[in-house]
């Protein structure tokens, strides 16, 4: 975990963390933890006491938990008697070390976490992501909205398709209605009636086709509305 602190802009030492491929040179063996064997992290020791032997303060606290001695010497040592170890401290953040993101960067430790705030290599890595996530996110508002737009031409297809079949069941009926005024009339033209009953019929007719060509103009115009749904639609349509 990596804290900086605000008013010196640098990594605190309690919370640093190194590994030995970012070290420059080689370091000493008694800047190493005995426990983990990595550079001390948080270096402490136990005061107070004869022994003075130093361990990152997580590794030590971890063996504590389970035999409260010290694990080179077995002295007894209780996590309350656990003290920084500025000297070793010291020692460390005189370490120079590289930067994380191989930028070419080399400094003391305590500065690694400064630069790294501003290191180019990050920023140039963090906005690629930022970048792919965007476009991500744009395709997907894209595949969502195209998802939308076929469900919408859909709809509308299948209202068109329930429209011009209540059309062909309304021509259904009114040509059927024209053919009983034609037969009414050959019925009526075959005997004697009054010259108004034949022109009511004549009338009645009349109106029977103008109704059958006016469904028949809106069944084309449905037609042609079909047409340029399914040009439009973003996948072939049945």
């Amino acid at each position: 975990l990596k804290v900086v602190d605000g008013t010196a802009g640098r990594l605190t030492l309690a919370a640093m963390s190194i590994a030995d491929e970012d070290i420059v040179g080689e370091v000493s063996p008694s800047l190493r933890c005995s426990i983990c064997h990595g550079v001390f992290c948080d270096p402490v020791f136990c005061g107070g006491t004869p022994c003075q032997h130093a361990f990152c303060r997580g590794c030590i606290t971890n063996v504590l938990r389970a035999r409260e001695k010290c694990p080179l010497c077995r002295k007894r040592m209780r996590p309350e008697q656990l003290r920084p170890n500025l000297t070793i401290s010291s020692l460390i953040e005189e370490l120079q070390v590289r930067c994380a993101e191989r930028c070419g960067w080399v400094g003391r430790l305590p500065q690694r976490g400064a630069h790294e705030l501003e290191c180019p290599v990050r920023l140039l890595r963090e906005a690629r992501a930022e970048l792919l996530r965007e476009k991500a996110s744009a395709r997907q508002a894209e595949l969502a909205a195209e998802q939308q737009r076929k469900s919408l031409v859909e709809a509308h297809m299948a209202e068109t398709s329930r429209l011009m079949a209540l059309l062909a069941q309304e021509r259904s009926v009114r040509e059927r209605l024209a053919s009983d005024v034609r037969g009414l009339k050959r019925a009526l033209a075959e005997q004697p009636c009054p010259a108004q009953l034949l022109t009511a019929v004549e009338k009645a007719e009349a109106r029977a086709t103008r109704a059958r060509d006016e469904a028949e103009q809106v069944v084309g115009i449905f037609k042609e509305v079909r047409k340029r749904l399914a040009e439009r639609a973003p996948g072939p349509m049945q």
